[in-house]
């Protein structure tokens, strides 16, 4: 069986989200709003545990306002499962530091688009760069075994900033990345921001390897669509096995649905693995290494 298609996957808890990022097109999401319940949590994770899947609690929505965020994340580690959390910079305080440090997520990603100042305050209105920041170091003082990764985003404002960013969150004792904006499958209408070019690809590397699961269990094409329209299965009625050989078979013979045809997210070029499916900690985080910088 291959395992490929859920060795990385984005795990919906909420798409509601109070953030106000000019960057993100949450305005267009039509499918259904809301928060998983806890049972619809342990249901999927037996699933993805078989596999197993290396877990981001992440999607359109802040996951830090479903009220049971760290028990998912405890409960998960507790199992013997891989899981993070992907957090806008701007929720980080004293309570949620303290949530954290009960739940010991295997990594935290942070998004923090810039360092410049002026440019944040644009991206993200009424942020305070220095405020973010000593969140962040709080936050990397609390977790000192989970890995912490700050997401920056380059935009037709900031793009001379990636090794500055970098070189930054290096000395801080975080890991640094720095993502070209994209249009998010053409649901962000934002050409002043959008510094990545679209690309004709046959095969869709980052559906390949990662899935996206929304708050009610439906397996989507990816996280950008907003609609529900790419709609897969839905991991509560339907066997692991079943939506592996989905993915599986549109790995090869596409995807090809309408919001392919205006994505411009770089990751889209990795490659297809060719390898086998990696069994322990150590081959999984080699690989994935190696794949993050593909594109």
């Amino acid at each position: 069986m291959n395992k490929w298609p859920f060795f990385s996957v984005d795990l919906e808890i909420t798409n509601i989200c109070g953030c106000t990022c000019i960057f993100c097109p949450r305005e267009k999401i039509t499918r259904p709003v809301g928060s998983m319940q806890s049972e619809t949590f342990s249901l999927i994770s037996r699933e993805l545990m078989k596999i197993p899947s290396r877990i981001a609690i992440s999607g359109m929505g802040n996951p830090l306002l479903h009220p049971e965020w760290h028990f998912f994340l405890k409960s998960y580690i507790d199992s013997g499962g891989k899981i993070g959390i992907v957090i806008p910079a701007n929720s980080i305080n004293e309570m949620i530091i303290e949530k954290m440090v009960f739940a010991k997520p295997t990594f935290v990603e942070v998004s923090f688009p810039t360092l410049r100042e002026t440019i944040l305050e644009k991206l993200i209105p009424g942020a305070n760069a220095y405020n973010l920041i000593e969140g962040i170091r709080n936050l990397r003082k609390a977790l000192c075994k989970s890995a912490i990764i700050i997401n920056g985003l380059g935009t037709q404002l900031n793009l001379d900033e990636e090794k500055e960013f970098m070189t930054f969150w290096k000395k801080e004792n975080c890991q640094g990345r720095f993502f070209a904006c994209h249009s998010r499958g053409g649901n962000l209408d934002q050409p002043n921001l959008i510094s990545s070019k679209f690309q004709a690809v046959k095969q869709c590397g980052l559906f390949a390897v990662h899935s996206f699961i929304t708050w009610q269990g439906d397996l989507l094409s990816c996280c950008h669509d907003l609609t529900g329209t790419t709609k897969l299965g839905n991991i509560l009625s339907d066997p692991h096995e079943k939506l592996l050989e989905t993915k599986t078979n549109l790995m090869f013979n596409g995807p090809d649905f309408p919001i392919c045809q205006k994505c411009d997210e770089p990751a889209k070029s990795r490659a297809i693995p060719a390898n086998k499916f990696p069994e322990n900690p150590s081959q999984k985080r080699k690989f994935l290494g190696k794949w993050a910088k593909d594109a």
